[in-house]
């Protein structure tokens, strides 16, 4: 989904927030984020802030003693239930991991403790225990405490801590460590010394290493396959033994094996036979596959050939009508088709087209996403990503395939394999209406959206979106704020959007240019969008075509050859006057027609993977050139320039410029349920030739809740200029310099907590008389770096994040010398609240 919101300043000049709700892959890797701000309406005038500044003091007294309160009665509440144990009960708060080897991390240990600690709420209280344990009267607490926090206690038991030991000393001789030595210790604490806590002592001694690596493979051509394969690379003479690597070996050898051919193979045929019978913490360790490997202990009857053969494809059968509740159900019609690479036609690769009434979708757009031919051999990644690429177009609902054996035998030794690809299809029109209700900067508003979708308009599953907006606010004004007035609103936005998306590249380059696995979309968009203000109207045009295409499973790639944007504003007199006034060209150009065609890349990597407890990485880069084209073509045929020396493209001045940007960050595992996140992120824009600036829409910006929190978006920087000099403008500069830490941890359920630093800036590339300060300078730029802090709760529904993030200014180098830094006497008002939808990164 995507919001405009927009919000006048108590100067009158606009910014547009991008709202977008997150998928689950996007709310950890950051790529689509909420930008939505909630934040008290702030005056530069002191005095603004007298209210808040007598609250606090008025009720300091009484917000102390209800917070002290509140802290104490939390504090005792975990100890309630210590008086109902019986004598011999204890209460388990925490379960601790005591080893000297560092190669194998605590998290892995924690995980085969039988017996799980008593959560707490802020990592201190113990708060399901109150909850569930009975007042003084013998009664349950409220009902509603129940359902919220109650958990039954955690009640030390003897007989789970020998079976956690044994089940530790397991996983330890897993690793190799057969002789390693698992024992406990428990404190207690407390004043009845109810309140226990386990430390597993570890001492995990000399490993076991490997001294030889052997095999017998009795199949020749299973034998030739995995030898010339790289799958022994993963394990050498002289390594640790490793249970779980040798795990890993047999489902590599398993799925080397299925992608040539094996249709049948399972990791169930591969067992290691481990020789450790020398005195020297060394072993051996066998690789087997035999012909004549029983498929359990209890089955007397030997494997068929069957599970040892090869096999080729046969003919494929696609029903792209499938009804699952009607499987059986026998189409038609049927009609032949043969892939086509390049100009050259497959005669072997048959397809038979099955059809029960009129082709709503076209043979070849599904034969791009099908990846197995006729005639060549089986390749289970093939088959699964022949799966994968059918369920990604938007027509699909339902992909079955089914292989059927032949008793034909092919070349002498191969088996072959009929394949059936049954498809259902979804609905093929759409309508959705949506809404919002909206605050920016104090000023109420209402927004909605009508949405239309045709997943298969010419019946090649292309996606047609067309979304109307409409919005309406109540903004200041410097001139008639009852100028385009409807009701008590006067701030009107309406605009459409089309975009239609190809899943296949659409382009002078063929499609057979490509890895038939990267199968690009295309996209093209349009729309417009007008804004009726109280002190101008704005109409925004924008076009642009865009490849897309993914590299493997981490690495993605997006090039929009050409992208338009046009900008036409028609200002208000009183709000001329007021531009005028500033004698500032810089914020003049911010609200003057403009005009941007340029062609952006974008390269992603992400190696996050399914498994949760894994460190990994993110980066996005991406380059953008604006005007380039259009300059060379004014200055070849040598056309007129204005009166200000400037090319114009439709009487209306373009940008040029260059623009780069490098964003990476890491995510660091550090226990079940936390996390730290690190984030770096640099971009530096080059305006040049036909532009004295970047664009207000392509400019840097900081703060907001996606960055340093500390600041409202738009109001950082640029530099060091002083704040009261540059006033209530949207600060827009060259160059940005952001880094973040933030440490995720778990609070009590859904509510998660994060502790957060925040430091950067955005400066100007070249010096401008207005903005002293403002300019990045090597030997200044690190004493211009502001600093932020805060305390963030969220709300994690798994698939749906909300985010508090309160956060302070540390340090602001847009105040003078002496009172960047932060002082002793922080005040309620100085706390930024920031409101976002989706992590920030």
């Amino acid at each position: 989904m995507l919001f405009l919101s927009k919000k006048l300043s108590r100067n009158k000049f606009v910014r547009i927030d991008e709202v977008v709700l997150c998928t689950n892959e996007a709310k950890n890797t950051g790529i689509a984020k909420a930008t939505v701000r909630l934040f008290n309406k702030v005056s530069v005038q002191k005095n603004k802030f007298k209210w808040q500044s007598y609250f606090w003091t008025t009720h300091k007294l009484k917000i102390s003693v209800l917070l002290s309160t509140i802290i104490i009665l939390v504090a005792f509440s975990g100890c309630n239930i210590s008086k109902r144990l019986d004598k011999n009960q204890k209460l388990l708060i925490k379960n601790k991991i005591s080893t000297t080897n560092s190669t194998i991390p605590s998290s892995d240990l924690l995980g085969y403790i039988q017996q799980n600690d008593n959560k707490k709420f802020l990592l201190f209280f113990n708060m399901n225990v109150w909850a569930f344990s009975k007042n003084k009267k013998g009664n349950a607490r409220p009902k509603w405490i129940r359902s919220i926090a109650a958990e039954q206690p955690s009640i030390l038991s003897t007989e789970d801590i020998e079976t956690s030991e044994k089940q530790i000393k397991g996983y330890l001789a897993n690793r190799g460590y057969f002789n390693a030595d698992v024992n406990h210790s428990i404190s207690y604490r407390g004043k009845t010394k109810q309140r226990a806590t386990v430390t597993y002592k570890i001492k995990t001694n000399t490993p076991y290493r490997i001294k030889a690596i052997k095999q017998n493979i009795e199949d020749p051509t299973i034998d030739s396959i995995i030898s010339a394969s790289a799958v022994h690379s993963s394990i050498k003479v002289g390594d640790i033994y490793d249970y779980y690597k040798l795990e890993k070996q047999r489902n590599s050898i398993s799925t080397l094996l299925r992608n040539n051919g094996f249709y049948y193979f399972s990791q169930d045929f591969i067992f290691f036979e481990v020789d450790s019978s020398f005195n020297s913490n060394q072993l051996d360790y066998t690789l087997n596959i035999r012909n004549n490997y029983k498929l359990t202990n209890n089955d007397s009857s030997l494997m068929s050939n069957t599970y040892y053969k090869q096999y080729k494809i046969g003919d494929i059968f696609i029903n792209p009508q499938y009804d699952p509740l009607f499987p059986n159900q026998k189409s038609k019609d049927t009609i032949i088709c043969n892939k086509v690479v390049g100009k050259t036609k497959i005669d072997t690769a048959d397809y038979y087209f099955m059809y029960n009434s009129k082709q709503l979708i076209r043979p070849k757009a599904l034969l791009t996403s099908t990846y197995l031919e006729s005639g060549s051999m089986f390749i289970e990644y093939d088959a699964s990503r022949t799966r994968q690429q059918l369920l990604g177009l938007p027509i699909t609902r339902y992909v079955n395939l089914e292989f059927v054996p032949k008793d034909t035998i092919v070349d002498g030794k191969f088996g072959l394999l009929d394949c059936n690809i049954n498809i259902s299809r979804g609905d093929r029109q759409r309508f959705g209406i949506e809404g919002e209700g909206t605050n920016n900067d104090g000023a109420l508003g209402l927004s909605g959206s009508l949405i239309y979708s045709n997943r298969n308009i010419f019946r090649g599953a292309e996606l047609l979106t067309a979304t109307i907006k409409a919005s309406a606010e109540m903004q200041n004004s410097l001139g008639n704020s009852d100028q385009n007035k409807l009701f008590f609103f006067n701030t009107i936005e309406t605009g459409i959007e089309l975009s239609l998306m190809f899943p296949r590249f659409l382009g002078p380059i063929k499609q057979h240019r490509f890895s038939k696995y990267f199968r690009p979309t295309s996209t093209i968009s349009t729309g417009f969008n007008n804004q009726l203000r109280p002190d101008y109207n704005r109409l925004i045009i924008q076009a642009n075509l865009g490849w897309n295409w993914k590299k493997n499973r981490k690495v993605t790639h997006i090039i929009k050859p050409i992208e338009l944007n046009m900008v036409q504003i028609e200002k208000s007199e009183d709000f001329e006057k007021y531009l005028l006034s500033l004698n500032n060209p810089r914020m003049y150009e911010q609200y003057s027609n403009h005009f941007i065609m340029d062609i952006n890349y974008t390269y992603i990597y992400n190696s996050q993977s399914q498994r949760k407890n894994r460190n990994f990485s993110f980066f996005k880069g991406s380059f953008e050139s604006a005007g380039n084209l259009l300059s060379l073509i004014d200055n070849t045929f040598n056309l007129p320039k204005t009166s200000d020396g400037y090319y114009t493209l439709f009487n209306i001045r373009y940008a040029q410029y260059l623009k780069g940007d490098l964003d990476y960050r890491r995510y660091l595992i550090t226990g079940k349920e936390t996390m730290v996140v690190l984030r770096g992120m640099i971009g530096v824009g080059v305006p040049y030739g036909n532009a004295e600036a970047l664009p207000f829409e392509k400019g840097y910006y900081a703060g907001g809740s996606n960055g340093m929190r500390g600041w409202e978006i738009y109001k950082l920087g640029p530099g060091g200029v002083n704040a009261k000099d540059y006033g209530n403008f949207e600060r827009i500069g060259d160059i940005k310099l952001e880094f973040n830490l933030e440490y995720r941890f778990p609070i009590y359920s859904y509510f998660k907590g994060a502790l957060f630093v925040d430091a950067g800036n955005i400066w100007l590339m070249h010096d401008d008389a207005d903005f002293v300060g403002g300019t990045f300078k090597f030997d200044q730029f690190y004493n211009q770096i502001a600093l932020d802090s805060g305390f963030g709760i969220r709300l994690d529904f798994e698939y749906f994040l909300i985010r508090f993030d309160p956060a302070i200014q540390i340090f602001n180098p847009g105040k003078p010398v002496g009172d960047r830094w932060i002082s002793s006497k922080i005040q309620l008002q100085d706390i930024l609240l920031n409101f976002g939808i989706g992590y920030p990164f």
